[in-house]
Formats: structure tokens, C-alpha cells, sequence
């Protein structure tokens, strides 16, 4: 009989597979909900370049220049700041008491271009503690339900490794005018428009924002204006300072510089498939 060390083995090679070719691909911020004492994350933070978060009800507050673990719940991951490129569970799932909630408040999270992925149990057991055990078709039909893209599905003996991304993902373009991209600094930009993406790369145009920072000077101006558009995960703007551009990379948002008219934007930015952008001079 094979033991359960061994079949916790075989979900943990599930999710490796799929974090350490992402990270191979360019994702940096790591977002682990059920992480428990964090060792896994602190694993990949010892191998890679990488920052990593971990969110657990259970688990002991932890900051570190690249590891960060919170006691908090997975349904409360949108209290978190930033994006992230990749996000994932491990044979935690069934310890969620609403996974409807966290796969809807994780979109406020998650990045341009982010994956979702989950690997847990197909059999459950009886632990003492409160867990229900899902199906992968259960999974799957909740991801939709939330507005969530399943990419992959892969069933093996002990455990289901499902892959997603977000069905929608909104897009803030620095202008003045609504037409062109603002020529100044993002941060001077009278308005944002707002669009939105799906995964077959339709655009849709969704509101104007105002911009109420476009006139003023003063330290760490970049952050507030990254609180009016922080529901964005990637920024278009002609510039950004140096210092700006370090400040929202470390938040994983994604930056796409252009000028012009926004109308031929599109066809550039959508073949955009890194996490944050090329470490080019603007």
C-alpha cells in the first residue's frame, strides 16, 4: 500500500511542474492561499528570484525582503496589495469555506497575463477538521461561475491539478483626450480610460476616470495614482519615471509603453505575454 507521505509526493510533483516552468517564463510574484507554515513558498524564495506571499488562517505572521506570510483567510486574498503572476493551492482547497468567494475576490489580484493553480485531493478523508472535499468537474464549474477561464484539467490515482486564468482582465491608458495616449508622465495624465480584455482579445471600452492627482507634486506620487486605476493589471502610458516604473513593477503590475492614437494600440499589446514588461529605458 502506498503511504500517505508518498501520495502527498505525487501532488506536490503536480504543482512543481507547473510553478517552476512559469517562473522559468517570468513570473516573480508567487501567491500560495493554504500555505500553512510557508516552507514550500520559502523553497522556491531559497532556488529563485522570486517574492512570494502566502495567505493562511492558521499561519504565523512572516516578513522577509521576498517572503511575506499573513493569518488570514483564502476568501480574503483581495485584502492583499499588488498583483500576482502566479497563484495556487495545494491539497487545501477543501479547508475553504467559500471557494466561490475567494475565486471572485482572487481576480482583484491576480496579474496580466496570471494563472491560477490548484492540485488537491480526489478522495477526501475524515481529518476532525472542517473541509469538503470537490470534484475537478465541481471546480471547474465554480472557476466559470466566478468568471474564470479553465485551461487545463489533469486527473491522476490520488489528486486533479486544474490550470485557469481570468475570463476578463481591465486595461488603464494614461490620455487627455480619448483618443491618444497622454504625452506627459503617467502620473500627469488627466484621464484614464478604462477597456477590458477577454481571453480571445475583444476590447471593450468601459469608462472614463478622472485622474485627480494630474496637478499636484509630492513624494511617492506614483502610489496614489496607482490607487486610482488598481483594479487595472496592466498600465499604457508614453512615460513613467524610473522610480515610478520600480514601484509598480514591485506590485507586478504590468506596464506597455506607446504613443499615438489608442485606436492602434491594440494589435502590439495583445501579443504582450510576459508578466510585467522587457527592463527597458523610458
Amino acid at each position: 500500500m502506498i503511504s500517505l507521505s508518498a501520495m502527498e509526493e505525487a501532488g506536490y510533483r503536480l504543482l512543481r511542474q507547473v510553478v517552476e516552468t512559469e517562473i522559468s517564463r517570468g513570473a516573480t510574484r508567487l501567491l500560495e492561499a493554504g500555505s500553512g507554515d510557508c516552507a514550500l513558498l520559502q523553497e522556491w524564495v531559497n532556488r529563485f528570484e522570486v517574492d512570494a506571499t502566502g495567505i493562511d488562517p492558521y499561519s504565523y505572521p512572516v516578513q522577509t525582503e521576498h517572503l511575506h506570510c499573513h493569518p488570514i483567510p483564502a476568501e480574503e486574498v483581495n485584502r492583499l496589495e499588488g498583483r500576482f503572476h502566479l497563484v495556487f493551492s495545494v491539497m487545501s482547497l477543501h479547508h475553504f469555506s467559500e471557494i466561490r468567494r475567494f475565486f471572485r475576490n482572487l481576480l482583484q489580484v491576480i496579474g496580466w497575463r496570471g494563472k491560477l493553480v490548484l492540485v488537491d485531493w480526489k478522495h477526501g478523508t475524515n481529518t476532525g477538521i472542517p473541509e469538503r472535499y470537490f470534484s475537478a468537474a465541481e471546480v471547474r464549474d465554480a472557476l466559470r461561475e466566478c468568471g474564470w477561464e479553465v485551461r487545463e484539467t489533469r486527473e491522476e490515482e490520488f489528486h486533479f491539478r486544474i490550470q485557469a486564468e481570468p475570463m476578463f482582465q481591465k486595461i488603464a491608458v494614461a490620455t487627455a483626450d480619448g483618443k491618444t495616449i497622454f504625452k506627459g508622465m503617467l502620473g500627469q495624465a488627466p484621464y484614464f480610460h478604462i477597456y477590458e480584455v477577454n481571453r480571445q482579445g475583444a476590447i471593450s471600452f468601459r469608462e472614463k476616470r478622472e485622474n485627480p492627482f494630474a496637478r499636484t507634486l509630492q513624494h511617492l506620487k506614483t502610489l496614489e495614482v496607482y490607487r486610482v486605476i488598481e483594479d487595472c493589471a496592466l498600465f499604457v502610458s508614453r512615460r513613467i519615471g524610473k522610480k515610478g516604473i520600480q514601484r509598480l513593477r514591485d506590485r507586478g503590475i504590468a506596464l506597455h509603453f506607446a504613443e499615438g492614437e489608442i485606436a492602434h494600440l491594440w494589435p502590439e499589446l495583445l501579443k504582450k505575454q510576459s508578466y510585467t514588461d522587457p527592463p527597458e529605458n523610458h
